[in-house]
């Protein structure tokens, strides 16, 4: 089989004619992750939204075949048409970052990258390094619960902390050493060969976009827009959905991914 074949691709909004948007979701989610975003999105689009081997419920052996960005690249040669934007979260934004830094890869007219895993090439990887990452990790994997649950109606801490429980037990250290391969990895992607306009946005209080790590990812970037905000956090396409919504209108009116009067993409 090969790895295209094994994610799925799920519509998620078609407004007819429009160009098509993919989005790619991050570590223990899934694409209805990005209902609320894709609902709120300004402007005529197809949106469909891909479901990665690392969605929630993964047993981690797909890094055993290839890494996040070749799965996605994978994924995308696969569309039978290529995208004007691509959108991915956290782990998905590392891999759209690789994806589309490869040689041969999908042209497209834009990317966003939400809340990345970078590695500057200054940071150092230290067993104190790691420890905070493992620490910073489970946090991470606890606010998603609390963001994907409390979605609806709120949820009880006791409930919460025994589930929260079970999750932490079942992905356990085999998840958690798969992402930091990719953050650890992620300062040797060419990302200086992805020449279309990149949006990185994200929030200063998430561990894994602070420390000027954000910073450094816009700068290795030939067409980069950087777009961070105190109050957003690693989850901030549900939580503040309709503010991301609009940043990333405004980059891509900006970066100029509109429809011309025959409906493509100019």
């Amino acid at each position: 089989m090969r790895l295209g074949e094994a994610v799925r691709r799920h519509s998620v909004r078609d407004d007819g004619d429009g160009p098509l948007m993919v989005l790619v979701h991050g570590m223990e989610a899934n694409w209805q992750s990005w209902s609320r975003f894709a609902e709120r999105l300004g402007g005529r689009w197809r949106i469909d939204a891909v479901e990665m081997p690392w969605r929630t419920g993964s047993e981690y052996t797909w890094g055993r075949q290839g890494s996040a960005g070749t799965w996605l690249g994978a994924a995308l040669s696969g569309l039978g048409e290529a995208p004007a934007v691509v959108v991915g979260h956290s782990l998905g934004a590392n891999a759209v970052l690789e994806a589309l830094s490869a040689d041969g890869a999908v042209a497209v007219r834009a990317a966003v990258l939400l809340a990345p895993s970078y590695r500057p090439a200054d940071c150092t990887l230290s067993w104190e390094f790691f420890e905070d990452a493992k620490h910073a990790f489970r946090a991470q994997i606890g606010d998603g619960l609390r963001t994907w649950l409390g979605r609806r109606r709120p949820v009880d801490e006791q409930l919460l902390d025994t589930m929260l429980a079970k999750l932490l037990e079942r992905v356990g250290p085999v998840a958690f050493t798969e992402w930091f391969s990719h953050f650890a990895a992620s300062t040797d992607i060419p990302a200086e060969k992805l020449a279309a306009p990149v949006l990185v946005l994200g929030g200063w209080t998430d561990p894994v976009v602070a420390n000027g790590r954000a910073e450094a990812l816009a700068a290795r970037l030939p067409a980069a827009t950087l777009a961070l905000a105190g109050h957003y956090d690693h989850f901030c396409h549900i939580k503040q959905a309709s503010e991301v919504a609009r940043e990333v209108t405004r980059f891509l009116a900006a970066s100029r991914v509109t429809l011309d009067t025959e409906g493509s993409v100019a």
